[in-house]
């Protein structure tokens, strides 16, 4: 799913600032309300890279390249710099998904106690799909199925899946063939899937943790 985005023309000046100072230009900012006078030595910190001026809502780029070195060493994934948003927490970074994205959220249940109030407090209806222990809690195709089409005969729009695997509460992953059929059902119903992966590096199974980023 494409989302179309505008930077605000304030930021866009700001950035563009940045990227002139770090070319050596000299440069006047008239985009953000802020001043270049030098902090009183007495407030200064200790640090040399401390700074009082505003930064990217992205987040700064060298930790932005640091999470992109991670993906690449640990999973083997090309993940840019430019794509990688820094947030204050995984609770900030999907609330924000939940709320920028249209439609209806589908969740599995039982699931994190989190994603339904973030759903709510957005606007959306919570279409809660439930699941099995016989299949390790992981929605099967079926169930996604019923629980899309009921909603939609009750008026609803799911447009949004909430994976999380491997799992809390129930500690349980998804194999490549459930994922895949996950995959093959937001396919044909255009869902856009936010994958919670913060225990990716935390599985101990038989089976090694499937990415859905991978499909």
């Amino acid at each position: 799913m494409n989302i179309p985005h505008k930077t605000s023309p304030t930021l866009a000046i700001n950035q563009k600032v940045k990227d002139l100072r770090a070319q050596g230009e000299s440069v006047i900012n008239a985009g953000f309300g802020e001043n270049r006078f030098p902090l009183h030595p007495k407030l200064k910190s200790s640090d040399p890279e401390f700074h009082t001026d505003y930064e990217s809502v992205q987040g700064i780029l060298p930790l932005r390249k640091a999470v992109s070195t991670f993906y690449k060493t640990i999973n083997n994934e090309d993940v840019k710099s430019a794509n990688v948003i820094i947030t204050p927490g995984c609770k900030g970074a999907l609330f924000s998904a939940v709320a920028i994205l249209d439609g209806d959220l589908l969740l599995p249940a039982p699931s994190w106690v989190s994603y339904a109030p973030q759903a709510i407090i957005s606007g959306k209806k919570v279409v809660h799909v439930p699941t099995s222990a016989a299949h390790d809690y992981v929605p099967t195709y079926d169930e996604l199925e019923l629980a899309h089409t009921q909603a939609v005969n009750q008026g609803h729009d799911p447009k949004v899946l909430i994976l999380n695997y491997p799992n809390n509460p129930t500690s349980c992953i998804a194999t490549k063939g459930q994922i895949e059929d996950i995959v093959r059902f937001c396919k044909e119903h255009d869902i856009a899937v936010i994958s919670d992966e913060i225990y990716s590096q935390l599985t101990f199974h038989d089976n090694e943790h499937v990415k859905f980023s991978d499909y």
